[in-house]
Protein backbone atom coordinates (compact mmCIF):
# COMPACT_ATOMS: atom_id res chain seq x y z
CA UNK A 1 0.00 0.00 0.00
CA UNK A 2 0.97 3.61 -0.69
CA UNK A 3 -0.11 6.98 -0.06
CA UNK A 4 1.66 10.55 -1.10
CA UNK A 5 0.21 14.22 -1.75
CA UNK A 6 1.72 17.15 -2.99
CA UNK A 7 0.91 20.65 -3.32
CA UNK A 8 2.44 21.81 -6.66
CA UNK A 9 0.14 25.18 -6.75
CA UNK A 10 -0.36 26.64 -3.66
CA UNK A 11 -1.68 29.93 -4.66
CA UNK A 12 -2.27 31.24 -8.38
CA UNK A 13 -4.23 33.70 -9.98
CA UNK A 14 -7.06 32.00 -12.20
CA UNK A 15 -9.00 33.26 -14.29
CA UNK A 16 -12.25 31.65 -16.60
CA UNK A 17 -15.97 31.29 -17.62
CA UNK A 18 -18.87 30.01 -16.05
CA UNK A 19 -21.81 28.91 -18.04
CA UNK A 20 -25.50 29.29 -16.36
CA UNK A 21 -28.37 28.21 -18.70
CA UNK A 22 -27.64 30.72 -22.11
CA UNK A 23 -25.26 33.01 -19.88
CA UNK A 24 -21.44 33.32 -19.90
CA UNK A 25 -20.04 34.80 -16.57
CA UNK A 26 -16.45 36.18 -16.88
CA UNK A 27 -14.50 35.18 -13.20
CA UNK A 28 -11.11 36.13 -11.42
CA UNK A 29 -9.59 35.27 -8.46
CA UNK A 30 -7.47 33.01 -6.82
CA UNK A 31 -6.62 29.24 -7.08
CA UNK A 32 -4.91 26.43 -5.04
CA UNK A 33 -4.03 22.75 -5.99
CA UNK A 34 -3.10 19.80 -4.39
CA UNK A 35 -2.74 16.20 -5.36
CA UNK A 36 -3.18 12.71 -3.76
CA UNK A 37 -2.92 9.45 -5.21
CA UNK A 38 -1.71 5.56 -4.20
CA UNK A 39 -4.27 2.95 -2.72
CA UNK A 40 -4.29 3.69 0.99
CA UNK A 41 -7.41 3.59 2.77
CA UNK A 42 -7.54 6.57 4.74
CA UNK A 43 -9.99 5.70 6.77
CA UNK A 44 -7.97 3.07 8.56
CA UNK A 45 -6.08 5.31 10.26
CA UNK A 46 -7.33 8.91 10.18
CA UNK A 47 -11.13 10.02 11.55
CA UNK A 48 -10.53 13.45 9.37
CA UNK A 49 -9.30 16.67 8.61
CA UNK A 50 -9.68 20.30 8.81
CA UNK A 51 -7.87 22.00 6.02
CA UNK A 52 -7.71 25.74 5.13
CA UNK A 53 -6.18 28.72 2.38
CA UNK A 54 -5.71 32.06 2.82
CA UNK A 55 -4.30 33.89 0.12
CA UNK A 56 -4.34 37.74 0.26
CA UNK A 57 -2.26 40.53 -1.48
CA UNK A 58 0.56 39.45 0.42
CA UNK A 59 0.20 35.96 2.57
CA UNK A 60 -0.55 32.97 1.11
CA UNK A 61 -0.94 30.43 3.99
CA UNK A 62 -2.09 26.32 3.68
CA UNK A 63 -2.70 24.53 6.36
CA UNK A 64 -4.22 21.17 7.26
CA UNK A 65 -5.10 19.02 11.01
CA UNK A 66 -5.25 15.31 10.15
CA UNK A 67 -7.17 13.84 12.90
CA UNK A 68 -5.93 10.07 13.91
CA UNK A 69 -8.43 7.53 14.68
CA UNK A 70 -6.21 6.15 17.23
CA UNK A 71 -6.27 9.35 20.26
CA UNK A 72 -2.47 8.27 21.22
CA UNK A 73 -1.63 8.44 17.75
CA UNK A 74 0.12 12.24 16.24
CA UNK A 75 -1.67 14.48 14.54
CA UNK A 76 -0.58 15.13 11.17
CA UNK A 77 -0.16 19.23 11.04
CA UNK A 78 1.24 20.46 7.30
CA UNK A 79 1.89 23.95 7.66
CA UNK A 80 2.94 26.41 4.67
CA UNK A 81 3.42 30.05 4.78
CA UNK A 82 4.86 32.63 2.26
CA UNK A 83 5.07 36.14 2.18
CA UNK A 84 4.51 37.15 -1.86
CA UNK A 85 6.37 34.65 -3.77
CA UNK A 86 8.76 34.07 -0.60
CA UNK A 87 8.50 30.82 1.26
CA UNK A 88 9.01 31.73 4.65
CA UNK A 89 7.80 27.92 6.57
CA UNK A 90 7.09 24.86 5.83
CA UNK A 91 6.86 22.71 8.60
CA UNK A 92 4.94 20.66 10.38
CA UNK A 93 4.86 21.45 13.88
CA UNK A 94 1.94 23.55 14.45
CA UNK A 95 -0.96 23.42 16.82
CA UNK A 96 -4.81 24.08 16.10
CA UNK A 97 -7.56 24.45 18.59
CA UNK A 98 -10.61 23.37 18.10
CA UNK A 99 -13.61 25.52 19.40
CA UNK A 100 -17.49 26.43 19.61
CA UNK A 101 -18.96 23.21 18.58
CA UNK A 102 -21.85 23.71 16.06
CA UNK A 103 -24.29 21.12 14.61
CA UNK A 104 -25.21 20.90 10.90
CA UNK A 105 -28.87 20.76 10.70
CA UNK A 106 -28.50 18.18 7.11
CA UNK A 107 -26.35 15.59 8.64
CA UNK A 108 -26.47 15.85 12.25
CA UNK A 109 -22.20 15.83 12.79
CA UNK A 110 -20.89 18.17 14.95
CA UNK A 111 -17.77 20.48 13.92
CA UNK A 112 -14.88 23.38 15.53
CA UNK A 113 -16.60 26.78 14.22
CA UNK A 114 -13.58 28.52 15.64
CA UNK A 115 -10.10 27.19 14.69
CA UNK A 116 -6.89 28.49 16.21
CA UNK A 117 -3.38 28.02 14.41
CA UNK A 118 -0.69 28.73 16.60
CA UNK A 119 3.51 28.12 15.47
CA UNK A 120 6.53 29.35 17.05
CA UNK A 121 9.34 28.16 14.85
CA UNK A 122 12.82 28.74 12.24
CA UNK A 123 11.91 32.99 13.04
CA UNK A 124 8.20 32.85 12.01
CA UNK A 125 5.72 33.32 15.03
CA UNK A 126 1.69 32.86 13.77
CA UNK A 127 -1.62 33.32 15.10
CA UNK A 128 -4.03 32.35 12.94
CA UNK A 129 -8.10 32.57 14.34
CA UNK A 130 -10.65 31.34 11.63
CA UNK A 131 -14.78 31.63 12.76
CA UNK A 132 -16.85 30.31 10.46
CA UNK A 133 -19.86 32.28 9.36
CA UNK A 134 -21.67 29.51 7.52
CA UNK A 135 -21.67 25.87 5.99
CA UNK A 136 -21.19 26.42 1.36
CA UNK A 137 -21.11 23.12 0.96
CA UNK A 138 -22.67 19.61 2.95
CA UNK A 139 -22.29 16.18 1.25
CA UNK A 140 -22.16 12.43 2.07
CA UNK A 141 -19.63 10.85 -0.16
CA UNK A 142 -20.10 7.59 -1.91
CA UNK A 143 -20.44 4.68 0.12
CA UNK A 144 -16.82 2.90 0.57
CA UNK A 145 -17.27 1.93 4.40
CA UNK A 146 -19.64 0.08 6.95
CA UNK A 147 -20.24 3.98 8.12
CA UNK A 148 -21.22 7.42 6.13
CA UNK A 149 -18.60 9.65 5.38
CA UNK A 150 -19.12 13.50 4.72
CA UNK A 151 -17.27 16.56 3.36
CA UNK A 152 -18.10 20.08 4.14
CA UNK A 153 -16.58 23.39 2.84
CA UNK A 154 -17.03 26.41 5.03
CA UNK A 155 -16.81 30.05 4.64
CA UNK A 156 -15.37 31.78 7.70
CA UNK A 157 -13.52 35.24 8.62
CA UNK A 158 -10.34 35.13 9.65
CA UNK A 159 -7.57 36.69 11.65
CA UNK A 160 -3.79 36.71 11.30
CA UNK A 161 -0.99 37.98 13.15
CA UNK A 162 2.53 36.75 12.23
CA UNK A 163 5.99 37.47 12.84
CA UNK A 164 8.62 37.13 10.64
CA UNK A 165 12.73 37.34 11.93
CA UNK A 166 10.76 39.89 14.48
CA UNK A 167 8.61 42.02 12.04
CA UNK A 168 4.81 41.91 12.92
CA UNK A 169 1.94 41.95 10.42
CA UNK A 170 -1.83 41.40 10.98
CA UNK A 171 -4.16 40.32 8.78
CA UNK A 172 -7.99 40.30 8.48
CA UNK A 173 -10.09 38.87 5.29
CA UNK A 174 -12.56 35.96 4.09
CA UNK A 175 -11.85 32.88 3.43
CA UNK A 176 -12.85 29.08 3.05
CA UNK A 177 -11.96 26.00 4.64
CA UNK A 178 -13.26 22.30 5.06
CA UNK A 179 -13.96 19.64 7.10
CA UNK A 180 -13.35 15.71 5.84
CA UNK A 181 -14.84 12.94 8.20
CA UNK A 182 -13.93 9.58 7.24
Amino acid sequence: MLSGWCVPVPHAEVTGELYLKDETLKVRGTGYHDHNWGNYLFHRNIQGWYWGRIHNQNYTVDYGWVIPKVKEAPVISPLFVARGSEIVLSTDRMDTGLDNFGRDEKTGNSYAQKLTVTTDIKGVKLLLTVDTKRVIESMQLPKTTEWNQYYYRFLADYEMKIAIDGVQDQVRGEMLHELMML
